[in-house]
């Protein structure tokens, strides 16, 4: 577990956040990050990412969870996310939560 929720951190994740292989569970909310969260695909064990209220941007990498069969549970509303979520999320059973509300993704569902 690594929280650092609501502490008004300002900065883009750091790229030693890659070593954190192991890590399941991720709460970044409520602070100011920005930049891309692309550095979290490499946690194959993560199953709880929290990133509320910041100011993350870019896509979701579509590998993110890719190394899990527990529960996933995802809060990444009220960032700047853009284009669509990753069509992996889709396939994951396991995949118990997801609140996405407040981004910018867009709206694949006409297509």
């Amino acid at each position: 577990l690594l929280d650092v929720g609501s502490n008004e951190l300002t900065s883009t994740i750091p790229p030693s956040f890659a070593k954190l292989e192991s890590l399941k569970y991720l709460v970044l909310e409520s602070n100011r990050f920005n930049g891309t969260v692309d550095v979290l695909e490499s946690m194959k064990n993560l199953t709880v990412l929290l990133t509320r209220s910041n100011s993350f941007s870019g896509s979701l990498p579509d590998g993110l969870f890719s190394g899990t069969s527990d529960n996933i549970v995802v809060d990444i509303g009220d960032n700047k996310f853009t284009g669509e979520l990753p069509t992996s999320f889709a396939k994951r059973s396991n995949l118990v939560s997801l609140i996405g509300a407040r981004n910018s993704f867009a709206d694949n569902a006409t297509q």
